[in-house]
């Protein structure tokens, strides 16, 4: 993973942190396909394909949860 891409993996994470979904969805390409592990009946868990499913994601996780902090401590481009 190029540094340039480490950037964008950052950004969003940035993004997602401070609350800015509509930022974070803007990082995407069109053709995203979002993978989220877990049992079929988890609310979260499937794939979604598109910024618009992508949205649909995260409004769910903010419905189903109340994060206090969300901080990668780092990011790996390779290894």
């Amino acid at each position: 993973m190029s540094q340039q891409n480490i950037g964008v993996v950052q950004d969003g994470y940035a993004a997602f942190g401070r609350g800015d979904i509509p930022g974070l969805l803007s990082l995407l390409d069109d053709n995203v396909e979002w993978k989220t592990p877990g049992a079929a009946d988890l609310p979260t868990a499937g794939t979604r394909r598109g910024p618009a499913e992508v949205a649909e994601f995260f409004g769910k996780v903010n419905e189903l949860f109340d994060l206090e902090a969300f901080e990668p401590q780092s990011f790996m481009g390779d290894g």
